[in-house]
């Protein structure tokens, strides 16, 4: 059965205090609210929500029980990993299920028992669907609560990963290339706020409008949907988000969703944010992009069999006289799947040439390595595509509460492989997308 890995990152860390509660979404940037209705997963087809996972990097709480637990329509839902007191690392829930069907919304929440406090930086879990080609993807980004808002111009683009890139965005520096055909539908918004004029989402597809279009009254809050329209994407096509608001930036977006229907089970790992990295640093697969020095901070634990492929950098600013390179990491080592950034040089680059297999439990990351000066370089975002292996799905070993004891494509570069031929009922990845904001 095909399975979807949804993690959530922020590598600075989340700090949690003694007895406190919050709720969180997985697949986005890592950030908790007690106001639950927010951070908010919205299923669009049946799946099974398994092999919930926590990655804790400091551990002050000395007492009582710290759990992870799953969430469904507002409700405890069977998943639970439990944080054993002043110990990090991974802990997961390998045993438990949670069955979902279409509309259902499902989340996280984190509780934490007596002492000091607790950082963890990564959250996730696994969605399993029937068979391999019939797979709606949902791939969250960003945080919910305030979103992104249109600021003093009139309109702004955004990604299909990771978090918002706030605002004043060239559409170029938002784009994400297609790898495979797919049929976009769906597209779907959250707004928290009301404003002084209706607020405007919209589809892109190769920097004009698609025929998606949904708005939301000036006095009005919460979902809204454009559920007749669709749109094409082939191999080589470019997408992004348009959103309008206010002028004022009183009123933000802050949910932004599209399901996509494709060849085949391609999940896309998304990491985004425009932050900028000097030196030779490391960075997690998805989620909030951020660099750290050491990489088994950066480190994710696969709880599925792939193929990593088609590396994607977009670059932003570039100040490293010499070049940098983009690599994606297996447990410590380097693969094949490599983006070489020239001299100073910005835009899009890919590796549509090279792959690396994963199995449930390798670790995966990536490598920033710099080649030339000491200069910073940002990118909008950093991906890949994980081609799921049929059989591929399953915890990796053991059960609840598993932990550590204390102590490219450049302009110029390889053309991209031809598509596979998509049936009538083959199914890709679909987005759910929420705005920058942590509370």
């Amino acid at each position: 059965m095909p399975v979807q890995e949804m993690t959530s990152t922020l590598l600075t860390g989340v700090t949690r205090v003694a007895a406190d509660t919050q709720f969180g979404i997985y697949g986005a940037t890592l950030a908790t609210t007690i106001t639950e209705s927010r951070h908010q997963n919205f299923a669009r087809s049946s799946y099974t929500l398994a092999n919930s996972i926590i990655k804790v990097v400091t551990n002050t709480i000395t007492g009582g029980t710290t759990a992870l637990t799953s969430r469904k329509n507002l409700a405890a839902g069977a998943l639970s990993a439990t944080i054993t007191a002043e110990t990090t690392g991974f802990f997961e829930d390998t045993t438990n299920t949670d069955s979902l069907v279409a509309a259902d919304e499902f989340d996280y929440q984190i509780a934490v028992g007596t002492g000091t406090s607790i950082i963890f930086s990564m959250v996730g879990c696994t969605l399993t669907e029937g068979a391999l080609t019939t797979f709606d993807r949902i791939q969250a980004a960003g945080s919910g609560g305030s979103g992104v808002g249109q600021g003093t111009i009139a309109g702004t683009f955004q990604g299909y990963g990771g978090t918002s890139l706030g605002t004043s965005i060239p559409e170029s520096e938002a784009i994400w290339t297609f790898r495979f055909s797919a049929t976009l539908s769906n597209m779907y918004g959250w707004i928290p706020t009301t404003g002084t004029s209706i607020a405007t989402l919209t589809t892109r597809i190769n920097l004009a409008a698609g025929a998606q279009s949904a708005t939301k009254a000036a006095a009005a809050t919460g979902a809204f949907e454009d559920a007749v329209n669709t749109d094409s994407a082939v191999a080589g096509d470019e997408g992004t988000f348009g959103i309008a608001t206010d002028i004022e930036s009183v009123r933000n977006i802050g949910v932004w969703e599209v399901k996509m229907v494709g060849a085949g089970s391609p999940q896309v790992c998304m990491a985004s944010a425009g932050n900028s990295v000097l030196g030779d640093n490391y960075a997690a697969p998805s989620g909030v992009f951020e660099d750290n020095t050491t990489e088994s901070n950066a480190q994710m634990k696969a709880r599925s069999a792939f193929t990593g492929q088609n590396l994607f950098v977009n670059v932003k600013l570039h100040g490293v006289t010499g070049g940098y390179n983009i690599k994606l990491r297996k447990n410590t080592a380097d693969t094949s799947v490599t983006v070489s950034i020239g001299d100073s040089a910005t835009g899009v680059f890919e590796d549509t040439t090279n792959t690396a297999g994963f199995v449930s439990a390798d670790l995966y990351n990536y490598l920033l390595d710099r080649v030339g000066s000491a200069n910073t370089i940002t990118m909008s975002c950093v991906a890949f595509t994980a081609v799921k292996t049929a059989g591929g799905g399953g915890g990796s070993g053991g059960g609840p509460g598993q932990g550590n004891p204390p102590p490219g494509r450049g302009r110029g570069g390889n053309p991209p492989p031809p598509p596979p031929a998509p049936s009538a009922r083959q199914r890709g990845w679909g987005q759910r997308m929420r705005g920058w904001s942590r509370h």
